[in-house]
């Protein structure tokens, strides 16, 4: 490959997105195939939605806080996302094919055990990214590149319908369980590739005092996770980004969470939507090529912000569309606006995130990649899930009813309600949130500046431990190697 060798490590590091997001991709849809073709009421799919995303949420933080744990201890990750990523597949597959009779409590127990997967795949592997990336900018490009492996992945779900061995291009039962059985084959071998050249990359750990004998197990789990707690409640960066996130998250919930109830019984046009979204997913791709340069140039905080703005204009524009006139064209535009407000927003969110990362591990003394990471696993899950039940209980409440092939309009009102306005108002606050936002590309590189002279002091004092000064902090950093189980070096 004519490439760097950072690139081609960023690509193969990137590439197991590509199976993991195919698997990932139906949970959009998969209420409305269980409400359409298994006869789940809708209020009884909000509840299980609700319930199992939120359950699912709360084990995040405790994963993605052990993850940290076993980095430290280990050196790696790896292991972890294997196990995830098995975990994964075997449930995706279970599912997506479930049997004629299923009930709320199949659904909701698969439901909960996919998501345990995705999540001890998807916080290491975020945190990963960041270990293996160094400046700002270098951050945005690994990102952009997990990114767009993920969004290939959706356009590999999306394909399926349209392959000729089906007799209508719809999404169905049938489709579903042959992508889950293409996704999780082609895991293995984007796994292994992954797994066996990208390196652990580097981290910061915080050590305690290597003189006094007494004081080395002195720090207890307790005390450890106290030390997390405090690096995040007082972590003002951080705590703005979650903010917006929750409710960007959750206008964007509700607006995803009906789209192909929207398109399909609403407006009838569910035969065009696995052609439409492929063709949005490739744009889109694309596309983020043009979103990298724009956050490069004008920096991240105000590219998300304008990426705010074209999501409350496609909120605004879903309103207007109807059975009357909608065809194909109207569809493609909506479908592309939105695709791409979804692959910028995760692209900048994560590195900005890897950004608070270098910052919280500077002022506080302690790397906690993974857990910053699961939080925010956690307010996407937590925001998506509370988005998509209020969206699909605003519109049962009013009426809407998926299995029936007329709406009345009080249904319409409701839908509209959960699609666009209440959508809007969302966003808006987030973007109150996002300007906030004080962590800049120059702020970065002084932190990164500070960080590595850090490195480079320890490097010095490599081998004299006795230079330790015991009445500086005890909470010290190690140099940024690859974490091991015990540290040669300390500040």
């Amino acid at each position: 490959m004519k490439l760097s060798d950072k690139v081609t490590q960023n690509i193969l590091y990137a590439m197991p997105r590509v199976a993991v997001s195919s698997l990932y991709a139906p949970i959009a849809i998969v209420q409305g195939i269980y409400a359409k073709h298994y006869s789940l009421a809708l209020t009884t799919i909000a509840g299980v939605l609700l319930f199992a995303r939120l359950f699912d949420a709360i084990s995040d933080p405790i994963i993605g806080y052990l993850s940290d744990k076993s980095r430290i201890k280990s050196g790696t990750r790896k292991p972890t996302m294997i196990l995830g990523a098995i975990v994964l597949a075997s449930s995706g597959y279970l599912l997506y094919s479930p049997p004629n009779d299923v009930s709320a409590l199949y659904f909701a127990f698969w439901f909960m055990v996919f998501y345990l997967g995705y999540t001890l795949f998807e916080i290491p592997h975020l945190a990963w990214g960041g270990e293996i990336s160094h400046g700002t900018h270098e951050k945005t490009q690994t990102y952009t590149l997990r990114t767009v492996a993920g969004y290939s992945g959706l356009a590999l779900f999306y394909s399926v319908p349209l392959l000729p061995i089906w007799e209508t291009t719809d999404i169905t039962p049938e489709t579903l369980e042959f992508s889950a059985i293409v996704a999780g084959l082609l895991l293995l071998p984007l796994l292994y590739f992954c797994m066996k050249q990208v390196p652990d990359g580097n981290c910061y750990t915080e050590e305690e005092s290597i003189i006094d004998i007494s004081d080395k197990f002195s720090k207890t789990s307790s005390k450890q996770l106290s030390n997390t707690v405090k690096s995040v409640i007082h972590n003002k960066p951080l705590l703005l980004f979650l903010s917006a996130f929750l409710f960007a998250g959750s206008g964007l919930g509700m607006w995803l969470g009906l789209l192909f109830i929207f398109i399909d019984v609403y407006l009838g046009l569910g035969a065009l939507y696995a052609e439409i979204a492929l063709i949005a997913l490739v744009a889109s791709i694309l596309g983020s090529l043009v979103w990298l340069r724009i956050a490069n140039a004008l920096g991240k905080k105000s590219t998300w912000l304008w990426v705010m703005l074209l999501a409350i204009a496609a909120f605004a524009y879903t309103g207007f569309l109807g059975p009357e006139n909608t065809g194909y064209w109207a569809l493609m535009l909506l479908s592309i606006a939105f695709t791409s407000c979804f692959i910028c927003i995760e692209f900048l969110a994560q590195s900005m995130l890897s950004d608070i990362v270098d910052y919280s591990t500077w002022k506080f003394r302690t790397y906690r990649g993974s857990t910053y990471f699961a939080l925010y696993i956690f307010i996407y899950k937590a925001a998506f899930a509370v988005g998509g039940a209020l969206g699909l209980a605003l519109a049962g409440w009013y009426g809407f009813d998926p299995s029936s092939s007329s709406q009345t309009e009080s249904a319409i009102t409701g839908l509209n309600l959960a699609m666009t306005w209440v959508p809007i108002l969302l966003v808006a606050i987030s973007m109150i949130f996002i300007a906030l936002s004080p962590i800049t590309a120059r702020r970065h590189s002084i932190i990164r500046h500070r960080l590595d002279a850090i490195a480079a002091r320890s490097k010095r004092k490599n081998g004299n431990p006795q230079a330790y000064d015991k009445g500086t902090t005890k909470t010290l950093l190690t140099a940024p190697q690859a974490c091991s189980k015990t540290p040669k070096t300390v500040v």
